[in-house]
């Protein structure tokens, strides 16, 4: 009679954890020879990986892990802020341009007063107009900074 592998020997002969060989051994995996083990992972696990296929993953979680990290230290930094945050001070300046913008055919008018009323009324037209358009801009993710 032959002698069955343990599941250390199994982990060991296959580059696997003991608990993940535990695992295949209770969905059927045979323990009879290292062989066997194999020729059974090739026909019941979908997308078996050899061991290039394993450092690929690794080096790509690898990768991954150090994405985020350089997200987390540029937050950190204050490279990057929140996006509430960012909203808020985008809203916060578009107030202040708006407001800034209202005033200046007042502005016009108390510079130079023999402007007349239709051209005060067309600078009106066309600052709400280039305000609406910004703020559709803005809301779409549209545009280029300047």
């Amino acid at each position: 009679m032959t002698q069955k592998l343990s599941e250390n020997q199994l982990a060991e002969a296959l580059h696997l954890s003991a608990r993940h060989v535990h695992r295949l051994l209770r969905a059927g995996m045979p323990r009879s020879s290292v062989q066997a083990a194999k020729a059974w992972r090739a026909r019941n696990i979908v997308g078996s990986l050899d061991a290039s296929d394993v450092v690929a993953l690794r080096a790509e979680v690898l990768r991954l892990r150090a994405d985020l990290l350089k997200l987390e230290i540029s937050e950190r930094e204050r490279l990057l802020i929140p996006t509430a945050e960012a909203q808020r001070l985008l809203t916060g300046a578009g107030v202040s341009c708006r407001a800034r913008l209202g005033t200046v055919d007042r502005q016009l008018m108390a510079e130079h007063p023999h402007v007349g009323q239709e051209v005060i009324a067309t600078l009106k037209r066309l600052i709400a107009q280039a305000l609406e358009a910004i703020s559709i801009d803005i809301a779409k993710g549209e545009g280029e900074p300047a």
